[in-house]
């Protein structure tokens, strides 16, 4: 675990399936002197760190000894900005030769986090937005 605080510990149960990855876009960087954003990523004990919940939930305890509790390990892509639309265009088009690219973790991850974070809530609220359109009509 390090330096930083983030429980080794959790809950992978889902409603259909276990979850194999979850994922949290943060923007911990710092300006250099030379005026490019470099990725930090370093525990502030003073700075609101709200994300560690979201990422690796508390545990209850009667979920102690539970099958679907694991150990977890947390990676970090330290290169800003990664949730691009040029990253995801490329990605996007992709040749078949090339394919194997998704076989990657940070890859994997990238998209995980596209698609929890604005891609699955878009479509909850377009479906949402349609049966309530097709309610009132």
């Amino acid at each position: 675990a390090g330096f930083h605080p983030i429980r080794s510990r959790a809950n992978v149960w889902g409603p259909l399936y276990k979850i194999a990855m979850r994922c949290a876009y943060q923007a911990d960087a710092v300006e250099g002197s030379d005026g490019l954003t470099l990725p930090q990523w370093k525990y502030d004990k003073n700075k609101d760190c709200a994300w560690h919940e979201q990422l690796i939930p508390a545990l209850e305890d009667k979920e102690n000894g539970r099958d679907y509790v694991v150990e977890v390990e947390t990676q970090v892509i330290l290169l800003p900005n990664i949730l691009d639309i040029d990253i995801f265009m490329a990605l996007a088009c992709t040749l078949p030769g090339y394919i194997d690219i998704f076989d990657r973790l940070p890859v994997q991850g990238v998209l995980n986090c596209i698609w929890d974070n604005f891609v699955l809530p878009a479509t909850q609220c377009r479906i949402a937005l349609d049966l309530l359109d097709m309610s009132v009509q």
